[in-house]
């Protein structure tokens, strides 16, 4: 997939394309594939050893490559650029940093990456099954459909294929709706392998998600079908195995005896009795945002081939940590967006701390985060960095006052960051889960 690079915000994605491009002019194009291995370090922002790589490559000082890279790099506008020993150490600008979060939060995508060659998608994958709907069922479906709304967003067409084929029971029928309604999610077109008249005929990539033992069924299914010509050779078709959902104090026989109706039921109940202990404010609605996204939430943070371990004790209670500080975070946000937000205006974002530098660059990573979880068809990758987003929020609430008379300068820019982190966690958790409060 082609990706517009200049509407990114990302400095890592910004960095990545000038080194590619210092790498090409200095040692040809045929170098520029080379990897860069361009990672966050403890002494600056971010670091790479490609010097070391080329230099192995064409036998020679990895230093001296690095000086080559380095005299060619075209970066003094975004970054302070130094080379400690063979690696090369790249501090971002805080000027630019802060013209880039104002770009952000003027986009309504928060100057997320958009497709240069939008692509038609099929996603594939098998919904909770009707006619016992235990909870085994829930995390393909949810995988899939987290997925599709992370291309989505990043401009592509999607077609979702989902159901079993018990669907075509009416009783089954209705306990599908109102298991949709509940979790808010649509139905695809029925039938995950059928064939429908709403299937395109084209299509430029076919992604399946599926349990872990179809995985090898599907792989050979895919390989028939190239064979016969109904999967063209260029069409690249993923296909995932996604681990088994086991709820905890169920040891015995899984998730396959806990319905996913009063799965949810429960996580919304803990949800409306946690809302209420922490006084957050009106309970209505929000404990189904909070309760059934946390169950979603805890199924896409495990890597999908990974088996996940569902404890309600644990996702929805005092002393849980994933996803409630998402949560908590959005919630301090927003109360504190509500005070005074006419005064995040146009100004300069400056940086009086550490905190606040730091939390500014975790959220110009978002598009990056997205369009990877898309590529990658990992969701995990998007929830772990809102949970960091949620952390480094938590650490600048608790180092950064807003209000008062010593920090009138920095008002307008602590804001600023408070308005960003809740647009990125709300955009973040309308991609990832489909139950949002109000």
């Amino acid at each position: 997939m082609t990706y517009h690079c200049s509407s990114t915000v990302d400095p890592r994605s910004v960095l990545e394309k000038r080194l590619r491009e210092a790498v090409g002019a200095v040692f040809g194009d045929e170098c520029a594939a080379t990897g860069l291995d361009l990672h966050e370090s403890t002494s600056a922002d971010f670091e790479s050893d490609v010097a070391v790589d080329l230099a192995a490559a064409r036998h020679g000082d990895p230093r001296r490559l690095a000086e080559r890279l380095v005299a060619e790099l075209d970066a003094a506008d975004l970054a302070q650029v130094e080379i400690n020993g063979s690696s090369i150490r790249f501090t971002i600008h805080d000027t630019w940093i802060g013209q880039a979060l104002r770009e952000a939060l003027a986009s309504p995508r928060l100057a997320a990456p958009k497709a240069g060659d939008p692509q038609m998608v099929v996603i594939a994958y098998p919904g909770p099954d009707p006619e016992h709907r235990h909870a085994g069922h829930l995390r393909p479906m949810l995988v899939g459909d987290a997925v599709g709304r992370c291309l989505e967003f990043l401009g592509h067409r999607v077609v979702t294929l989902s159901g079993d084929p018990e669907t075509r029971d009416l009783r089954a029928k209705d306990a599908l709706t109102e298991l949709n309604w509940r979790l808010g999610t649509e139905p695809g077109v029925s039938g995950i392998f059928g064939t429908s008249s709403a299937l395109p005929e084209v299509a430029d990539r076919f992604v399946c998600v599926v349990p872990a033992e179809w995985e090898r069924h599907v792989e050979m299914l895919c390989e028939a079908a190239r064979r016969v010509g109904w999967l063209c050779e260029g069409v690249p078709a993923d296909h995932v195995g996604i681990g088994e959902v086991r709820i905890a104090g169920d040891e015995l026989s899984g998730s396959e005896s806990v319905e996913v109706k009063d799965l949810l039921d429960d996580a919304v109940r803990r949800a409306g009795t946690l809302w209420a202990w922490l006084a957050l404010g009106p309970t209505e609605g929000t404990a189904k945002a909070v309760g059934v996204g946390a169950v979603e939430l805890a199924c896409l943070a495990v890597a999908p081939d990974r088996g996940c371990v569902l404890d309600l004790n644990w996702i929805v209670g005092p002393r849980g940590t994933n996803p409630l500080p998402l949560y908590a975070a959005e919630i301090r946000t927003r109360f504190m967006e509500a005070v005074r937000l006419v005064n995040a205006g146009a100004g300069p974002v400056l940086f009086g701390n550490l905190e606040e530098r730091a939390l500014a660059l975790r959220l110009l990573g978002f598009g990056a985060a997205v369009q990877e979880a898309a590529e990658s068809v990992d969701p995990r990758v998007l929830t772990d960095h809102l949970r960091e987003v949620a952390a480094y929020y938590s650490a600048f609430d608790k180092a950064c006052s807003v209000f008062g008379p010593t920090v009138w300068a920095t008002e307008e820019s602590r804001l600023a960051l408070r308005a960003a982190t809740l647009r990125t966690l709300e955009t973040g958790l309308a991609l990832l889960t489909s139950v949002h409060s109000d």
